[in-house]
């Protein structure tokens, strides 16, 4: 039994050994005794130098030329998974130089970006193994500077830091912003000129408002910690669905007359239609099980409309909000807004960049990959922004996408070419002050007029189709998360 035990031992350690092939190089030297050519280098698992196979936790392909890492380098993990892939400037200890990828031993990115002799310098992004992202940001001279988004593993922005000199400063909305839910809607009857705030307050109780819907200018709902009406401009309102849940939330409402309308909002109550004006609201049916949260609604005419919210979810309507059932959209990231210019063509936007379009009713969504000019380049546009909240078309040819950290996409041939313009201001108040604004909602009511909202009471118009933006006083600090117009002049910010 010993002896049996010994040739078992003996034979289990062979076969590890012979298990283990790494590919082969020819690893040679010159006369100079400086490695040549393509060697295969072995390391243990504190990345040290072996030569013993059952020690290797990684190894490395690589090419020299007269000692020096010549061209790209490729580190593998013991598994033959690819670990690293760049450049060598020298190596004991390695000093890496050029584009950077790391990657998890499942095949996702770790980590992206780019040195300069050994210091990490422009942009670098690092992902959970899920392969989402986790944080992003510029570095200078080897220091963390500007602003770093943080995102947790299901894709939530959970935090946001401005760095200079590698030391970090959270990023603070300004002192004064109320980020409360009481008493921020404002009317304006002269094109933002002016704005008037409105105490948004139902039976004394100050009322929680995500999204606004007017279809003419008195008539109006408002969707937030319960849906509400007005008849008179927004100067009163009235609580219609009386839900006796008070945490559900509601986040997008849309009425294409003064009967018909749908609200989606969360896991609780994610659709309601209503066919009277919302005296009455009803959880319609959905052709496939459904628990979803969603984050808006646009119906193109009575009966074709669609909602989209996390994990790429995109839902479609034929029938006036009666049936819903799903559609493929080919992302899995959270989609936050979605519009048609007309019963086929459609776009929705999202996180980490993604744009999605329809030209089939949404049968079939195809992702963008939208590059655009920048400074006599064509770049991709996740080069730029990455979290894009607002997409509004006045016509086949002619939209607008915002992004949270204020880049404007403009498209005048139906989304075929993009520009893309910096809110300058926006980026100034960040660089001389740390503050940080999110911008939220993007609205025309033609291919010149528009206005964007954000933080702080931000609220910008452009004249000439976005070309130029400036700053409108709204007369509040208060969080602005949504902004629509009826016409030029008559509008309302929350």
């Amino acid at each position: 039994m010993k002896r049996t035990a010994v040739s078992m031992i003996i034979s289990f350690i062979l076969l590890s050994r012979m298990s283990a092939q790494f590919p082969e190089s020819p690893n040679k030297t010159n006369a100079d005794s400086k490695r040549e050519g393509q060697w295969t280098v072995l390391f243990g698992k504190d990345w040290q130098l072996t030569n013993d196979s059952v020690q290797v936790s990684y190894y490395r392909i690589v090419s020299y030329k007269n000692g020096k890492p010549e061209g790209r380098v490729n580190d593998y993990y013991r598994s033959g998974k690819k670990q690293w892939e760049g450049f060598l400037l020298s190596e004991n200890p390695d000093v890496l130089d050029g584009s950077s990828i790391f990657y998890n031993e499942n095949g996702n990115k770790e980590e992206e970006g780019t040195y300069a002799s050994g210091n990490p310098v422009g942009k670098w992004t690092s992902f959970y193994d899920n392969g989402r992202k986790k944080e992003e940001g510029n570095y200078a001279n080897g220091k963390k500077d500007g602003v770093w988004t943080y995102w947790s593993r299901d894709g939530f922005e959970v935090k946001r830091q401005v760095f200079k000199d590698d030391v970090a400063h959270d990023t603070k909305p300004d002192p004064q912003q109320d980020v409360s839910n009481a008493e921020r809607i404002l009317k304006t009857t002269d094109g933002g000129t002016t704005w008037t705030p409105i105490d948004a307050v139902v039976e004394g109780k100050s009322i929680s408002v995500y999204s606004m819907c007017f279809i003419d200018s008195r008539f109006g709902w408002a969707a937030g910690n319960s849906i509400y009406r007005t008849t008179d401009g927004g100067v009163t309102w009235s609580d219609i669905y009386q839900s006796s849940n008070t945490t559900a939330a509601h986040f997008s409402v849309f009425f294409g007359d003064s009967m018909n309308g749908t609200v989606v909002g969360d896991f609780l109550h994610p659709i309601l239609s209503t066919t009277n004006g919302g005296s009455t609201w009803n959880a319609p049916g959905v052709k496939v099980g459904f628990e979803q949260h969603l984050e808006a609604v646009y119906y193109y005419d009575s009966n074709n409309g669609w909602a989209v919210g996390f994990h790429g979810t995109v839902m479609h309507t034929a029938n006036g909000g009666k049936e819903w059932e799903y559609q493929v959209s080919n992302v899995s990231e959270h989609l936050n807004a979605i519009q048609f210019t007309s019963s086929k063509n459609g776009w929705a936007v999202g996180a980490l960049g993604n744009i999605i379009h329809t030209s089939d009713g949404g049968n079939t969504w195809e992702r963008d990959t939208i590059k655009i000019q920048f400074m006599g380049m064509v770049v991709p546009i996740r080069s730029f922004t990455d979290y894009l909240v607002s997409v509004f078309f006045v016509d086949s040819r002619n939209g607008w996408v915002l992004s949270q950290d204020g880049n404007v996409l403009s498209t005048r041939d139906g989304g075929r070419t993009w520009s893309i313009q910096r809110l300058q201001e926006l980026q100034d108040k960040l660089l001389q002050e740390g503050v940080l604004i999110s911008l939220f909602r993007i609205y025309f009511v033609g291919k010149d007029i528009g206005w964007i909202c954000g933080d702080q009471g931000t609220v910008m118009k452009t004249t000439n189709g976005g070309t130029t933006w400036h700053k409108q006083e709204s007369g509040t600090r208060n969080r602005l998360r949504g902004i629509l117009f009826v016409d030029e002049r008559r509008g309302w910010a929350w």
